[in-house]
């Protein structure tokens, strides 16, 4: 074998192991996704207990998993628990450093305790690995409660760029921060869009 074949079959041999990890890893996310469909279901219906106990049962088998770690902690949030919701979602984060949706949960409970620069910090943590428009939303309220306004602003233009479902409540706020802040020019042509 020459060497530019041996390095091609070496590329094909890593790229078949590099597929199968990444269908091994889909099919582990199905398999959570079936097995939490009850979880699902009840934080649908605000049966929150009840989703409790689904995340419990799966984490059973797979004590491990930061994902369903930070279900857990959403659904503490959800019941108001957010202290608990902190440490379980800290903890899921010691597991998977990078994982986008424990850091916009946390973000999410900063704000409800009005810890803004927390927030802000963990939305951005979560924007480095998902451009989700909520994780902008969320970001850009935070600052307009910080009264960072141009920040506000740019996180909203995100918004209202990114998302339908949230571009009308975007435009709201980036219509209350141009007036607030005496922009009526900009106003005017928000108001045209």
């Amino acid at each position: 074998m020459t060497p530019i074949m041996l390095n091609t079959v070496k590329v094909c041999i890593v790229a078949t192991i590099g597929m199968g990890a990444f269908f091994t890893v889909r099919h582990y996310d199905k398999d959570r996704r079936q097995k939490l469909q009850g979880y699902f279901t009840a934080m649908e219906e605000k049966q929150y207990e009840t989703a409790f106990w689904h995340v419990n049962q799966y984490m059973i088998e797979h004590p491990q998993d930061a994902i369903a770690m930070t279900y857990k902690g959403i659904t503490h949030k959800s019941m108001g628990k957010n202290g608990k919701a902190v440490e379980v979602i800290k903890a899921a984060l010691e597991l998977k450093p990078r994982l986008a949706m424990a850091h916009h949960t946390l973000g999410e409970i900063y704000m409800h305790l009005e810890n803004y620069e927390k927030a802000v910090s963990h939305f951005d943590l979560a924007l480095r690995r998902s451009w989700k428009p909520e994780t902008y939303y969320q970001r850009a309220v935070s600052f307009m409660y910080q009264e960072k306004f141009d920040k506000a602003e740019a996180d909203f233009k995100q918004v209202i760029w990114r998302s339908r479902s949230l571009r009308s409540q975007a435009q709201t706020d980036l219509l209350y921060i141009y007036r607030l802040t005496g922009q009526d020019k900009k106003a005017t042509r928000l108001e045209m869009q």
